[in-house]
């Protein structure tokens, strides 16, 4: 009964997203993720959920949305044709770096917010249900 009255009250995927990308807890959308840039805080002051415990959770993530972005610019590289050569690698290397630099709290967010949904429709029910004994 206290399960169903709690899964009532949870936000819905779309508002955990957007949670995510604003950089604020999944769970209540007060607290804040980081302490600094991209060091998250240990849990969040509002709710209590923990931050820092999920973060290995988010490598898969970070590495599969890092390669696409990745895949993008190479993608620009042999489409773009600059009148000078030197100058457009330049410009592409420096803007690729920084788009993924800048945009990997962001992503860690989001990634946060994905685990937060997972778990929250029973995602990891199989990884903790402890194995059936026969007699």
């Amino acid at each position: 009964m206290e399960e169903n009255s709690e899964q009532k009250n949870s936000p819905g995927v779309f508002s955990v997203f957007l949670r995510g990308v604003a950089m604020r807890c999944p769970r209540c959308g007060e607290g804040k993720l980081y302490q600094r840039w991209n060091i998250l805080e240990e849990r969040c002051d509002m709710s209590g959920y923990g931050f820092e415990e999920r973060e290995g959770d988010c490598w898969f993530f970070l590495y599969s949305t890092t390669a696409a972005l990745t895949g993008i610019f190479i993608i620009i590289i042999l489409l773009w044709r600059p009148e000078h050569m030197l100058l457009g690698r330049i410009l592409l290397g420096v803007t690729s770096a920084c788009v993924i630099a800048l945009s990997l709290p962001v992503r860690k967010g989001i990634a946060l917010a994905l685990d937060y949904i997972s778990d929250s429709r029973g995602g990891n029910l199989l990884l903790y249900e402890e194995p059936h004994q026969k007699n």
